[in-house]
């Protein structure tokens, strides 16, 4: 027995195939593409991990890489696969690391300068570690869109959403974009982790990962994420002997003492239970799993990752898997496990080219000595030629080709109504659900003189499509009926839970969309102008006839970009997003909100009931005044699916006794119970964007909606419902609106002492000086104004509130 232990170490180091520095490979390490292929049609390079380096050095595979790129084509795209800062991404401006941090950036963003191609930057797990890893991610993202000059989506996904961004390359060469570190981190510790973004839980980002490779599963598909799906390396479970004999040397390169039992029983933990970082760790598994699923399903593609800093290819299951971490460090690798090339002795970077007919060639480079010159390790075809499809033929779509102008849908026929349900769980809209509507078709071949379906989106609950017209616009086409297997996760979307979720979705009246307009008009609220339509499927939808069409469908403007010709959106030239906004009034006293019309239209909210009004549910109109140079931000509100909701019902009710924060899911009555909770969703985005209101504005602007909202207006706005539901739901919601209306002095009144309770004043990251005033035991007045270097304030303030 005395043997046994001994025994059993040698068993598992041996069993466990430790990593090594050697060159593993199956085949032929070299290749040459035949000349007949011509010329590549798309070239990417790929390097992860370059951000480890001290002040002075550049790391000799970023100079190899740089060297590569002075010379490389314009149809071209380098990748930058995360971890861009070690130890933990880029610091505050005052923070004593800030210094390195920059350098160990600016030395992967020089070799840009004269880069003729794309370059992009995806976050890795170091580039979150931050105290609020957002921001972090969010302050890198900003560095280097200025230092490069290159404007937006340089990196991807954008603001630190777990968004899933797709690129096309070329017309046959497309790169999806994927933040793994967001699926894997712990998101308990970012209490705004998903605020402004589409995606917002896991498996919403599943959803959409779906619909990227499905879409562009005709082409030449490259994954891009941080974190690989397969790994010979220590994240993979593969150790070397020093690791499992001296395992303090992967905290510090000078620490070897030897803990052989213990280093072993650390790996052997570590490579079945593993950390988030780890492909053993569940959350690590779940990825891996469900992605794979996917690539299955949708055909063959190829998954590039850094995080282990080596260089690794992989074969399996029709996929191709590239790891390529080297770009400033390096660490051993096992063979095995599919692994068609592994090497980690020498620093490098892989290149994928994609030929016109869609053969794929990888090559692996690794740098000798400082990186002024190189070798290539390995070159293979990896994929063969895009396999045609045939389109679609025309006689497959018989409501379009019946040429009907119109049609009567029922949005649920089967929705249950019988009395005792409808006393427990509410009646709701049933009624409006159950109606049969008329509506137009939608010919998207003609429609404003030809459309061109880009990308399927939807929130948490809704599935639509973005189209763009001969001039550039962009159009929302959105589901009216609103999908419940996107709330409710996998095992339950197969119980009783998903046709739960479904029946309360009646609580929101699915047409009430179309009525706000006119309502919006009357109030000086900015708005899309929502239309009903039937939207048969047809040879223009393509591939997305398998999940659209043969539905009624609400189609509005696309709230984003230059709508200079709508007044509705205040003919803005540029409309932004929330976060957007947030970056420019931060960097720049003359960019500012204009918290008047947000006042006005959160007055309207309230009017109407609208309680779900997130970051995400506005869009911003840039105005500028020329004669002072001060760009105002307005609110455009989007998303209008809950005013007026009826959450009725015993079950509803006892729900909102028991659960504060749902207290806003109750029937819209022309008294408002609980300003509060009627606020609740905005809980963040009021404190920020009504802080430079003071009474005065609240009571002014509460005053001139009650006058401009008349009982005309209401009884105009209700004609824009469908006939059908006119009938149905007008009578209920117009005396109930009536009452709003006339009580919107108190409720100004409410809402303003609520939001007056803790007041948040920002300044900006530029020069500023704070004047605060104590008036009286009741008033507090604050100043702020621009400042020169020294404090001292300049010209009239650009912020005051009492």
């Amino acid at each position: 027995m005395k043997y046994s232990l001994p025994a059993l170490l040698f068993s598992f180091l041996f069993l466990s195939a430790c990593a090594n520095f050697r060159l593993h490979l199956e085949g032929e390490a070299l290749e040459e593409a035949p000349s007949a292929l011509g010329e590549p049609e798309f070239t990417v390079y790929l390097i992860g991990d370059a951000g480890d380096t001290e002040m002075g050095e550049v790391p000799p595979a970023v100079r190899l890489l740089g060297e590569k790129l002075k010379t490389a084509p314009e149809n071209s795209a380098t990748v930058f696969l995360g971890d861009n800062i070690y130890p933990d991404g880029l610091p505050p401006k005052h923070d004593p690391g800030r210094a390195l941090a920059e350098y160990r950036l600016k030395v992967q963003l020089d070799i840009l300068k004269d880069y003729k191609g794309k370059p992009y930057f995806i976050p890795g797990n170091h580039d979150w570690y931050q105290d609020e890893g957002r921001k972090g991610v969010e302050r890198q993202e900003k560095f280097i869109e200025k230092y490069l000059g290159l404007g937006k989506d340089v990196w991807l996904p954008n603001h630190g959403c777990g968004d899933i961004e797709t690129e096309n390359f070329s017309k046959s060469v497309v790169g999806v974009f994927v933040d793994s570190e967001w699926y894997l981190m712990n998101w308990l510790k970012e209490r705004e982790l998903n605020e402004g973004c589409e995606i917002r839980s896991r498996q919403n980002f599943m959803f959409f990962f779906q619909e990227a490779l499905k879409k562009n599963r005709r082409k030449n598909v490259v994954v891009f994420m941080h974190h690989p799906l397969h790994t010979n390396g220590g994240h993979g479970g593969r150790y070397s002997v020093k690791q499992h004999l001296f395992p303090l040397t992967d905290l510090n390169p000078r620490l070897y003492i030897p803990f052989p039992g213990v280093g072993t029983a650390f790996m052997f933990l570590r490579a079945t239970v593993g950390s988030r970082t780890d492909t053993a760790h569940p959350l690590y598994r779940e990825m891996k799993k469900i992605m794979e699923r996917e690539a299955r399903k949708n055909g063959s593609f190829i998954f590039a990752a850094g995080h282990e800093h080596n260089l690794q290819y992989f074969e399996i299951e029709n996929q191709s898997y590239i790891v390529s971490g080297s770009g400033s460090k390096v660490d051993p690798v096992a063979k095995g496990r599919g692994l068609q090339f592994g090497y980690g002795k020498e620093p490098g970077f892989s290149i994928l080219k994609f030929y016109p007919e869609g053969e794929t060639w990888l090559e692996f480079w690794v740098a000798e000595g400082d990186g002024s010159k190189g070798r290539k390790l390995f070159s293979r075809q990896i994929k063969g030629k895009l396999p045609t499809f045939k389109t679609e033929k025309p006689d497959e779509y018989p409501i379009y080709e019946s040429g009907a102008d119109s049609m009567a849908t029922v949005l649920k026929p089967d929705l249950a109504g019988s009395a005792l349900h409808r006393f427990f769980w509410g009646d709701h809209f049933r009624e409006s659900y159950r109606a049969s509507v008329k509506a137009p078709t939608l010919d998207l071949a003609t429609w404003r003189g030809g459309v061109t379906p880009i990308k399927r989106g939807g929130g948490s609950q809704t599935n639509s499509l973005r189209v763009v017209d001969k001039e550039g616009k962009q159009w929302v086409l959105r589901d009216m009926l609103k999908d419940e297997s996107r709330m409710v996760p996998y095992p339950f979307n197969k119980t009783f839970a998903s046709g739960l979720f479904a029946d309360q979705f009646t609580a929101s009246n699915p047409y009430v969309a179309f009525i706000l307009p006119k309502l919006s008009d009357a109030a000086g609220i900015y708005h899309t102008n929502p239309h009903l339509y039937y939207i048969p499927k047809q040879p223009v939808l393509g591939d997305f006839n398998d999940t659209f069409g043969d539905r009624l469908y609400l189609v509005e403007e696309r709230a984003d970009g230059d709508w200079r010709d709508l007044p509705s959106f205040g003919n803005s030239k540029e409309l932004v997003s929330t976060l957007d906004l947030l970056e420019e009034v931060q960097e720049d006293h003359d960019h500012r909100v204009d918290y008047r019309a947000v006042v006005r239209a959160r007055l309207f909210d309230n009017m109407v009931g609208d309680w779900d009004r997130h970051d995400d549910n506005w869009r911003w109109a840039t105005i500028k005044d020329e004669n002072s140079g001060v760009t105002w931000y307005r609110p455009i509100p989007r998303d209008r699916d809950q005013p007026f909701s009826k959450w009725d019902g015993a079950v509803p009710a006892m729900v909102r006794i028991g659960t504060p924060f749902l207290k806003q899911l109750r029937p819209y009555d022309g008294k408002i119970a609980n300003i509060k909770w009627l606020n609740y969703h905005s809980k963040y985005f009021d404190p920020t964007f009504l802080s430079g209101a003071d009474w005065s504005v609240w009571e002014d602007e509460a005053l001139k909606m009650k006058a401009a909202v008349t009982d005309e207006v209401i009884a105009h706005a209700m004609e824009d419902f469908p006939k059908e539901i006119k009938a149905i739901d007008a009578p209920w919601i117009t005396p109930r609106l009536r009452q709003r209306r006339d009580d919107l002095p108190d409720i100004a009144r409410r809402f303003y002492l609520l939001m007056a309770r803790k007041v948040d004043v920002v300044g900006t990251e530029e020069h500023d000086h704070f004047t605060v005033e104590r008036l009286d035991d009741e008033r507090t007045r604050v100043r702020i104004y621009h400042s020169n270097k020294k404090g001292e304030k300049k010209g009239a303030p650009y912020f005051e509130r009492t």
